[in-house]
Protein backbone atom coordinates (compact mmCIF):
# COMPACT_ATOMS: atom_id res chain seq x y z
CA UNK A 1 0.00 0.00 0.00
CA UNK A 2 1.35 3.47 -0.90
CA UNK A 3 1.41 6.50 1.42
CA UNK A 4 -1.57 8.77 0.71
CA UNK A 5 0.41 11.99 1.16
CA UNK A 6 1.66 11.73 -2.40
CA UNK A 7 5.31 10.89 -1.67
CA UNK A 8 4.98 7.50 -3.42
CA UNK A 9 6.68 5.55 -0.61
CA UNK A 10 5.41 2.09 0.29
CA UNK A 11 3.86 1.51 3.76
CA UNK A 12 5.32 -1.58 5.44
CA UNK A 13 2.55 -3.66 7.01
CA UNK A 14 3.49 -4.72 10.55
CA UNK A 15 1.95 -7.56 12.61
CA UNK A 16 0.22 -5.14 15.02
CA UNK A 17 -1.63 -3.48 12.13
CA UNK A 18 -4.15 -6.33 12.23
CA UNK A 19 -5.39 -4.89 15.56
CA UNK A 20 -4.92 -1.18 14.95
CA UNK A 21 -5.43 -1.05 11.19
CA UNK A 22 -3.03 -0.24 8.38
CA UNK A 23 -2.03 3.44 8.47
CA UNK A 24 -2.82 5.70 5.54
CA UNK A 25 0.37 7.73 5.95
CA UNK A 26 3.97 6.91 6.80
CA UNK A 27 4.77 8.11 10.31
CA UNK A 28 5.59 11.81 10.15
CA UNK A 29 3.88 12.35 6.80
CA UNK A 30 0.79 14.49 6.73
CA UNK A 31 -1.60 15.31 3.94
CA UNK A 32 -2.19 18.84 5.29
CA UNK A 33 1.49 19.75 4.88
CA UNK A 34 1.46 18.53 1.25
CA UNK A 35 -1.77 20.32 0.28
CA UNK A 36 -1.51 23.54 2.24
CA UNK A 37 2.09 23.83 3.41
CA UNK A 38 3.02 24.37 7.05
CA UNK A 39 0.74 26.67 9.01
CA UNK A 40 2.27 29.67 10.75
CA UNK A 41 1.82 30.46 14.43
CA UNK A 42 -0.59 33.24 13.49
CA UNK A 43 -2.76 30.79 11.55
CA UNK A 44 -2.79 28.26 14.40
CA UNK A 45 -3.75 30.83 17.04
CA UNK A 46 -5.92 33.01 14.87
CA UNK A 47 -8.46 35.21 16.64
CA UNK A 48 -11.32 36.52 14.57
CA UNK A 49 -11.46 40.24 13.86
CA UNK A 50 -14.79 40.46 15.69
CA UNK A 51 -13.30 38.95 18.85
CA UNK A 52 -10.29 41.31 18.69
CA UNK A 53 -12.64 44.27 18.35
CA UNK A 54 -14.75 43.23 21.34
CA UNK A 55 -11.77 42.43 23.60
CA UNK A 56 -9.96 45.69 22.77
CA UNK A 57 -12.98 47.78 23.83
CA UNK A 58 -13.29 47.99 27.66
CA UNK A 59 -16.98 48.90 27.42
CA UNK A 60 -17.74 45.82 25.33
CA UNK A 61 -15.68 43.64 27.68
CA UNK A 62 -17.69 44.80 30.68
CA UNK A 63 -20.94 44.25 28.74
CA UNK A 64 -19.86 40.65 28.10
CA UNK A 65 -19.25 40.29 31.83
CA UNK A 66 -22.70 41.73 32.54
CA UNK A 67 -24.29 39.25 30.13
CA UNK A 68 -22.71 36.43 32.13
CA UNK A 69 -24.14 37.72 35.41
CA UNK A 70 -21.17 39.85 36.50
CA UNK A 71 -20.85 43.49 37.50
CA UNK A 72 -18.37 44.40 34.74
CA UNK A 73 -15.47 44.90 37.17
CA UNK A 74 -12.24 43.23 35.92
CA UNK A 75 -11.20 40.29 38.11
CA UNK A 76 -14.56 40.21 39.87
CA UNK A 77 -15.01 36.48 39.33
CA UNK A 78 -11.63 35.61 40.83
CA UNK A 79 -11.89 32.90 43.45
CA UNK A 80 -9.15 34.54 45.54
CA UNK A 81 -9.26 37.43 48.01
CA UNK A 82 -8.05 40.84 46.91
CA UNK A 83 -4.89 40.55 49.04
CA UNK A 84 -3.85 37.34 47.24
CA UNK A 85 -0.81 38.63 45.35
CA UNK A 86 2.90 37.98 44.82
CA UNK A 87 4.02 39.70 48.06
CA UNK A 88 1.44 37.86 50.13
CA UNK A 89 2.51 34.46 48.75
CA UNK A 90 6.18 35.35 49.15
CA UNK A 91 5.56 36.09 52.86
CA UNK A 92 4.10 32.58 53.30
CA UNK A 93 7.07 31.01 51.49
CA UNK A 94 9.49 32.91 53.77
CA UNK A 95 7.57 31.80 56.86
CA UNK A 96 8.06 28.20 55.67
CA UNK A 97 11.82 28.79 55.10
CA UNK A 98 11.33 28.53 51.32
CA UNK A 99 10.92 24.76 51.52
CA UNK A 100 8.15 22.39 50.52
CA UNK A 101 6.46 21.30 53.74
CA UNK A 102 6.06 17.70 52.54
CA UNK A 103 9.29 16.74 50.76
CA UNK A 104 11.52 19.56 52.15
CA UNK A 105 12.83 20.59 48.71
CA UNK A 106 14.25 24.14 48.81
CA UNK A 107 13.05 26.87 46.47
CA UNK A 108 16.64 27.53 45.27
CA UNK A 109 16.61 24.10 43.63
CA UNK A 110 13.22 24.78 42.02
CA UNK A 111 14.32 28.19 40.72
CA UNK A 112 17.08 26.51 38.71
CA UNK A 113 14.15 25.00 36.72
CA UNK A 114 12.26 28.34 36.65
CA UNK A 115 9.70 26.99 39.15
CA UNK A 116 8.40 28.36 42.44
CA UNK A 117 6.84 26.90 45.52
CA UNK A 118 3.04 26.90 45.37
CA UNK A 119 1.02 28.28 48.28
CA UNK A 120 -1.69 25.79 49.23
CA UNK A 121 -4.96 26.49 51.09
CA UNK A 122 -5.20 23.90 53.86
CA UNK A 123 -9.01 23.97 53.97
CA UNK A 124 -9.25 24.16 50.13
CA UNK A 125 -11.22 27.43 50.44
CA UNK A 126 -9.52 30.03 48.23
CA UNK A 127 -11.33 32.89 49.98
CA UNK A 128 -9.80 31.90 53.35
CA UNK A 129 -6.38 33.52 53.04
CA UNK A 130 -5.25 33.72 56.66
CA UNK A 131 -1.69 32.65 57.43
CA UNK A 132 -2.80 29.60 59.45
CA UNK A 133 -4.64 28.28 56.40
CA UNK A 134 -1.68 28.53 53.98
CA UNK A 135 1.36 26.35 53.46
CA UNK A 136 4.21 26.17 50.90
CA UNK A 137 4.41 23.13 48.61
CA UNK A 138 6.35 22.17 45.50
CA UNK A 139 4.20 21.53 42.44
CA UNK A 140 4.55 17.73 42.70
CA UNK A 141 3.42 17.64 46.32
CA UNK A 142 0.68 20.20 45.64
CA UNK A 143 -0.80 17.90 42.99
CA UNK A 144 -0.82 15.02 45.52
CA UNK A 145 -3.10 17.04 47.77
CA UNK A 146 -5.92 17.04 45.22
CA UNK A 147 -7.07 13.66 46.52
CA UNK A 148 -8.04 12.59 50.05
CA UNK A 149 -8.78 16.12 51.30
CA UNK A 150 -9.68 14.93 54.81
CA UNK A 151 -6.23 13.37 55.32
CA UNK A 152 -4.34 16.40 53.96
CA UNK A 153 -6.36 18.92 56.00
CA UNK A 154 -5.46 17.08 59.20
CA UNK A 155 -1.82 16.62 58.11
CA UNK A 156 -1.33 20.33 57.35
CA UNK A 157 -3.16 21.53 60.46
CA UNK A 158 -0.77 19.46 62.59
CA UNK A 159 2.21 20.71 60.57
CA UNK A 160 1.21 24.37 60.98
CA UNK A 161 0.43 23.89 64.68
CA UNK A 162 3.93 22.46 65.24
CA UNK A 163 5.47 25.40 63.31
CA UNK A 164 3.61 27.92 65.48
CA UNK A 165 4.69 26.20 68.72
CA UNK A 166 8.37 26.28 67.78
Amino acid sequence: MKCLCGCGKEIVVKPYHKWYGIPKFISGHNNKDKKFGKRSKEQRFRISEGTKKVMSNPTMRSKLSLLKGGTGIPGENSEYNIEWNHNFKERIRCRDNNTCQICNIHSDFLESFHKRLDVHHVDYNKKNSIDENLISLCHGCHSKTNNNHKYWKEYFRNKIASMILV
